[in-house]
């Protein structure tokens, strides 16, 4: 047996502990491409546009509360929503930008500051039309904030959904014991070092993790129905429970209002003043 290779035990401390909005697989696959010694792709950022008159803000990959998460941000580059925050801001408050549209394409991330960026783009309806495209994906975290927007499309051959929280625990002890490791916390407070990853899960860590995992599903499940205009037992019961739904579906049960292209919605809005390659960045941002 070999130890764990050094970046798979950066990712695992990394994410140990948090409650994660995003597809497990994703995740999954990180774990494994970094356990068989592949190195992470490079990621490049989009920045935000302004075509015509209506500003555009990619939402893509992995989403985080700010920069400078270390491994997460070197793996997986994505959107920061502290920075997405203050462009979304910067166009609501630019007279020139008379529409927003957020270019989603996301598998999720990290449920911090998720709900409130979801609030301050409910609370800016009404201000200039704001719409949010899956393009092609919002999943989890990522379809939290687009379920914010006035209106949410998917393209034809795109998903949404995956509306669920997790946390994980990796137990090392028995690995660590057949290496003659031996790991031993000093700590002071009584459930400072629990879930810790050199032993076995404790039912009272168990339980303790699972009413946060449950408090943050709650708080998702009741920002999807307030941007959506549904109940809670409706986002629950009939929005996937978790999964992922294709196109037609998800606007079946009323989780997008269309399924159009993002060059469609575009075209609308700007009524063809500008084509997609004669974009500038927004002199705004």
């Amino acid at each position: 047996m070999t130890p764990l290779p050094k970046p798979l035990t950066q990712l695992i401390n990394a994410t140990y502990g948090d409650v994660w909005a995003i597809r497990l697989d994703v995740m999954a696959t990180a774990m494994t491409r970094l356990s068989n010694g592949i190195e992470p792709e490079a990621r490049t950022h989009r920045m935000p546009t302004v075509e015509g008159n209506v500003g555009v803000l990619p939402l893509t990959g992995i989403i985080t509360q700010r920069s400078g998460n270390g491994l997460m941000e070197m793996l997986f580059g994505g959107v920061k929503v502290d920075a997405f925050s203050a462009a979304f801001k910067q166009m609501v408050d630019t007279p020139s930008v008379g529409a927003i549209v957020l270019d989603i394409d996301s598998p999720g991330g990290s449920v911090f500051g998720v709900n409130e960026l979801a609030t301050q783009i409910r609370e800016a309806r009404g201000s200039k039309p704001i719409i949010g495209v899956a393009n092609s994906m919002a999943a989890s975290a990522a379809y939290l904030i687009g379920s914010a927007v006035d209106t949410l499309a998917v393209t034809p051959g795109g998903q949404v959904g995956s509306i669920g929280v997790y946390s994980t625990h990796q137990d090392f002890s028995e690995a660590d014991a057949q290496f003659g490791v031996k790991t031993t916390l000093i700590s002071a407070g009584k459930f400072k070092t629990e879930a810790n990853p050199y032993e076995p899960l404790t039912d009272s860590a168990r339980e303790h993790m699972q009413e946060q995992v449950d408090a943050y599903y709650e708080q998702f499940v009741g920002a999807v129905a307030k941007g959506r205009g549904k109940s809670a037992a409706t986002v629950r019961g009939k929005f996937g429970q978790g999964r992922m739904l294709m196109a037609a579906d998800a606007l079946e049960v009323g989780m997008v209002d269309r399924v159009a292209s993002l060059d469609q919605v575009l075209a609308e809005l700007t009524r063809g003043s500008k084509s997609r390659k004669n974009r500038n960045r927004a002199a705004v941002l």
